[in-house]
């Protein structure tokens, strides 16, 4: 597959350097590299041709993808982990911030807000998913697993990135959910399990 449009870190489709402004847009280097990655990858994108793609060219394509993926999401994360426009830094304030500004649904900027401050919190997990050795999907695993009382845990024990980078995302799902357990003294799941039948029964 020939690539007729190739993307520079750091510079603009043109060639200028991604932290130029014209004057009209403005912005800190932050947000002019932010749009320069637009361009960019719209003009990447522009040119792949897919319709003669060999069995290895589509895997190739779908595995860098996903890396892509992994590396927007990441970085969105840590836009995310700071305070919001209006200086706060309540969930719900943030979650707004990304409704009004992207379209995105509430739902799934909750999502996007619980993940930033997993990641924020267990370092290495957004280490791994800027690096492409998780996937998004891995680290919503992590951010829907563990609870915020248990993420400074998840920090500290490298086994749960580990299995990340090892296992498909169905797999660490049920990892993170047995070491969800464990930390919260529950290794067999028996409380767990008393607990949903409570809930059952009361209704």
């Amino acid at each position: 597959m020939e690539a007729t449009a190739t993307l520079q870190i750091g510079k603009m489709p043109d060639g200028s350097p991604a932290g130029s402004t014209d004057g009209s847009t403005g912005g800190s280097t932050g947000g002019s590299a932010a749009r320069a990655l637009v361009q960019s990858v719209e003009a990447l994108l522009a040119g792949l041709d897919v319709a003669d793609l060999t069995p290895l060219d589509r895997a190739d394509c779908l595995r860098s993808f996903t890396v892509v993926d992994g590396m927007v999401a990441a970085a969105r994360s840590r836009v995310l982990a700071g305070a919001s426009a209006g200086g706060s830094r309540r969930s719900r304030e943030r979650s707004a911030e990304l409704v009004r500004e992207t379209g995105m649904s509430g739902m799934d900027a909750s999502r996007a807000v619980r993940l930033a401050d997993t990641l924020t919190a267990v370092p290495a997990a957004a280490d791994a998913l800027a690096e492409g050795r998780i996937t998004t999907g891995h680290a919503s695993a992590l951010a829907g697993g563990v609870s915020w009382l248990n993420r400074g845990a998840a920090a500290h024990d490298g086994s749960l990135i580990d299995a990340a980078c090892n296992q498909s995302v169905d797999e660490f799902k049920a990892t993170v959910a047995q070491w969800e357990l464990v930390e919260n003294g529950d290794a067999d799941g028996r409380r767990l399990a008393a607990r949903q039948h409570k809930n059952r029964t009361a209704h």
